[in-house]
């Protein structure tokens, strides 16, 4: 993936968008029973996913790969640049707290799937006659919790570096699996949240469409100026997000700092962190912006369009990215990691919702749950369950989570990343057992402080 970073197959990627318009057409975003609570991009992802798969042309799926990798970090910048409407000075400074609070949550739970993940494979690899990599079970937890964009870029560098075959196949199929789960676990558990709880925003209509949709309300004097200015801010950012990541491998890693070891790792993997580095510059840029006051650069309703959109299109990328004949041989201990894994988080998420006392619980504990079920695409697509109308600081807190969780496990990625330099992975398990342990630690710390 490496190699073509920069080579976009522009037929590939015009028909990723021609299968997003037709997502969003009338047919689709219907309101009956069925697609009232499935998000349309994933009903056409899954569809055409299977479909690509059966027929015998040959499919480059590695540029559906890059082209959802790009979609990651766009979305993933577009969400820093994204406001919700309450922006006082306590709600900015509960945001910040509850941003820390849900990112160490995140932490422990991305831990706990991998250590399932990882037991799962051990006790495949137990009881079957072949031996099962045990490293993939620990992938499953990047997987799940940081969805196709990490997934993508730990295994191509588990591909290219450890000669680790399949291993983008395999950490896209946790993935997307995580989609799916979203969708058939999550959405009644949040339903049980409204139903078991009062959450903290009441809303004036409930017939509202649940989905996560593109269309936002947004005053009808919007200027075209409006929405190239947002999509300018978008690409420039991103740009140079990406011209930083290649001057820290290519300058600073490889030449100036050459002669270390973890330089030469860190090089490896600094091409997936991208999204890390964009998000950083696009919370500053809206910092600055706030802080002279010319908020009038950024048309937040448009923001929200963007961010919903690019949403939508990382959901049907992520699943045309998947070949389903490289994991097929595989498929036993994987569908086992799902298994265990699925039962593990959502009891996890159960316990969290009993015994915790922190304010916006149902907000968050659902935009968690979808978080960890395949990324901040399911994250949003539940929280607009409870909170259809972006009141809440939790699309923010959600924004930020990714920003701090860059630190919470950055240990974790650089050992995930070089997993081939690593021979004892029962010690790296041990590692995770630790992070996850302290991240509670901090999350019972955090919450004393929301509630204040």
């Amino acid at each position: 993936m490496e190699e073509g970073f920069l080579n976009i197959n522009i037929w590939y990627a015009a028909l990723i968008i021609v299968f997003y318009l037709f997502s969003q057409s009338k047919l689709l975003r219907s309101h009956s029973s069925v697609t009232k609570f499935i998000p349309s991009s994933l009903i056409i992802g899954l569809v055409v996913s299977i479909v690509i798969n059966a027929i015998p042309y040959k499919i480059e799926f590695e540029s559906f790969s890059t082209i959802a990798f790009h979609i990651f970090n766009l979305s993933v910048i577009s969400m820093g640049l994204t406001s919700t409407e309450n922006d006082g000075t306590k709600t900015k400074h509960k945001t910040i707290w509850g941003g820390i609070w849900m990112t160490a949550i995140f932490t422990a739970i991305l831990c706990l799937q991998s250590i399932t993940g990882f037991g799962s494979v051990t006790l495949f690899n137990a009881f079957g006659e072949n031996s099962f990599f045990e490293g993939y079970g620990l992938l499953s937890g990047h997987g799940f919790a940081q969805g196709s964009g990490h997934s993508m870029s730990i295994g191509s560098i588990w591909e290219s570096k450890y000669d680790l075959k399949g291993a983008i196949s395999i950490g896209l199929t946790f993935s997307a699996i995580g989609y799916l789960i979203a969708v058939v676990v999550g959405i009644p558990f949040t339903k049980w949240f409204l139903m078991k709880s009062n959450p903290s925003l009441i809303h004036e209509k409930n017939d509202e469409p649940l989905v996560l949709e593109s269309e936002m309300e947004e005053n009808g004097r919007t200027k075209i100026s409006d929405y190239t200015s947002n999509i300018l801010v978008l690409v420039i950012i991103y740009m140079l997000s990406i011209f930083i990541a290649f001057f820290l491998r290519d300058v600073v890693l490889k030449d100036w700092l050459q002669e270390y070891n973890f330089a030469q790792t860190l090089a490896n993997i600094i091409m997936g962190l991208i999204f890390v580095i964009g998000l950083a510059m696009a919370i500053i840029f809206k910092a600055i912006l706030f802080k002279i006051k010319v908020n009038s650069v950024l048309n937040n309703q448009i923001q929200k369009r963007y961010t919903s959109s690019l949403i939508d299109l990382l959901i049907i990328s992520t699943f045309l990215s998947i070949k389903y004949a490289i994991i097929s041989d595989v498929g036993i201990p994987i569908i086992m990691v799902i298994v265990f894994n699925t039962l593990i988080t959502c009891f996890a998420f159960y316990m969290i919702h009993k015994k915790s006392r922190a304010n916006y619980l149902s907000e968050r504990v659902a935009a968690l749950l979808g978080t960890t079920f395949g990324s901040l695409a399911n994250g949003l697509i539940l929280l607009k369950i409870l909170d259809p109308k972006i009141k809440s600081p939790v699309y923010y807190e959600l924004a930020l989570m990714n920003f701090y969780s860059a630190f919470t496990l950055g240990h974790i990625m650089l050992i995930i990343f070089a997993i081939g330099e690593w021979n004892y992975l029962g010690a790296i398990t041990g590692i995770y057992f630790i992070t996850l342990i302290l991240s509670l630690i901090v999350a019972r710390f955090v919450e004393v402080k929301l509630n204040n």
